[in-house]
């Protein structure tokens, strides 16, 4: 798999970018986990939880612009973008939800993807 890169797709069958904010480095992190790409491998459920957390971290810590987009293959058509403190508020509190969201998806739909 190599080396990260912030531009490549590492979930396939899911967004990677909430409300302006891009959380792929927590897919590239799972990808690895679940390819055994890694010198000390976590279990399917520890995988899961780490890509959970490093979601929730990525999107409280974030200082970009609050954005409202749609990815249509390669091209993002954004609706809205803004500073605004409420915004960004807004999407610290939605932290938390969106990567419970994600982990429950990985632990129901991606027991295909786990290579042992």
């Amino acid at each position: 798999m190599g080396k990260y890169n912030k531009d490549l797709n590492y979930c396939t069958f899911s967004p990677e970018e909430i409300f302006g904010v891009k959380f792929n480095f927590g897919c590239y992190l799972h990808d690895r986990q679940y390819r055994n790409e890694v010198k000390i491998r976590k279990t399917r459920k520890q995988a899961d939880k780490q890509l959970q957390k490093v979601i929730c971290k990525i999107l409280k810590n974030s200082k970009e612009p609050f954005e409202i987009s749609i990815r249509i293959k390669k091209k993002k058509i954004i609706f809205f973008v803004s500073n605004c403190r409420f915004f960004i508020w807004l999407r610290k509190q939605i932290a938390y939800p969106w990567s419970m969201v994600y982990y429950f998806a990985v632990r129901l739909f991606a027991l295909f993807a786990w290579e042992p």
